[in-house]
């Protein structure tokens, strides 16, 4: 599924500022293509999240369009864009085992019971996650959380998979070896990523 934002601004209005207002994300356009994975980069506050805000639909845009599969959404809810978010805090419930949290999508989809139990099973044998599937995510490395971030994410099969500094609390090995992961589950699934 192709990401189209056609000169997309968000604007803050901020009435402790003197200009009353904070520009967030500035006349951005950018094509992403089916299957492609693509990287904003940028220093802190410049509107990277912001800018994934609005294509997962957590954020609407001041102006401009967003595009998906071809399709304008920028008036449609986050449920019905067929967008998953990764985050940086990874935003796993710790009240649940690592097989509910990958397994609570799909639960919430209401999907019949045997193809939450295999779906769950094949993607946690995907991820290297079947050997913690009772754990709890405080007993698990920062690398397995965020792989049960992941999984939790791709178990829906969403067209459109949006990664908010995934990496950023990790330590630098483990944040190596972890964006190699992300890239060969991004390939193995063909999931448009941002």
């Amino acid at each position: 599924m192709s990401v189209r934002l056609i000169n997309v601004s968000k604007i803050f209005h901020d009435p402790s500022r003197s200009e009353g207002e904070v520009i967030a994300v500035d006349q951005v356009s950018l094509d992403v293509a089916e299957g492609e994975f693509v990287t904003l980069l940028g220093p802190s506050g410049c509107g990277k999240t912001t800018t994934l805000r609005i294509v997962s639909g957590f954020e609407a845009p001041t102006e401009g369009e967003v595009v998906i599969d071809g399709r304008r959404v920028n008036d449609d809810p986050p449920n019905k864009r067929d967008t998953a978010m990764v985050f940086q805090s990874y935003a796993i419930f710790p009240h649940m085992s690592v097989e509910q949290n990958v397994a609570f999508g799909l639960e919430l989809k209401g999907r019949p019971k045997a193809e939450v139990r295999d779906e769950t099973a094949r993607i946690m044998e995907v991820m290297g996650l079947s050997v913690m599937a009772k754990r709890r995510p405080d007993q698990l490395s920062g690398g397995q959380q965020q792989r049960v971030a992941l999984a939790r994410a791709i178990v829906n099969r969403p067209k459109v998979l949006l990664f908010d500094e995934p990496l950023s609390n990790l330590d630098a090995k483990l944040r190596d070896q972890m964006r190699l992961e992300i890239r060969r589950i991004q390939q193995t699934f063909g999931i448009t990523s941002i």
